[in-house]
């Protein structure tokens, strides 16, 4: 089951950061990991940006978890990785889950299908 947290419009808004990471959790802590999760995702709506956040679970288990994470700038997700609350939720991490993780972050891309009223590019 997907633990959701992405309000609708948050894919709507422009030149926002979204950061994916995939992390997994050691066996029998696949509840604590997520319960992690989820509290850091409610650190992340005091800080200035936060748009959005998603816990997508593997598709099987023993798999890597994925959290997507919407900030409004570069700035902003900047600023919440050099908080101490950040830093601490993820130093508990460690204990529940594997220490290496893949992250990207991805600025707002342009749109492939034109829009109402934009020419094709060719």
């Amino acid at each position: 089951k997907a633990t959701t947290n992405i309000p609708a419009s948050a894919s709507a808004v422009p030149g926002h950061v979204t950061r994916i990471a995939r992390r997994r959790a050691r066996p029998g802590q696949e509840a604590a990991y997520e319960a992690l999760v989820r509290e850091m995702f409610g650190q992340m709506r005091a800080s200035k940006g936060f748009l959005a956040a998603d816990l997508l679970p593997p598709e099987a288990p023993g798999g890597d978890y994925q959290v997507v994470i919407n900030f409004a700038s570069e700035a902003d997700l900047a600023a919440w990785d050099a908080c101490p609350a950040r830093a601490a939720i993820h130093a508990r991490m460690r204990e529940v889950a594997e220490a290496d993780y893949l992250r990207a972050a991805v600025a707002e891309l342009s749109r492939l299908d034109p829009q109402p009223g934009e020419e094709e590019r060719q």
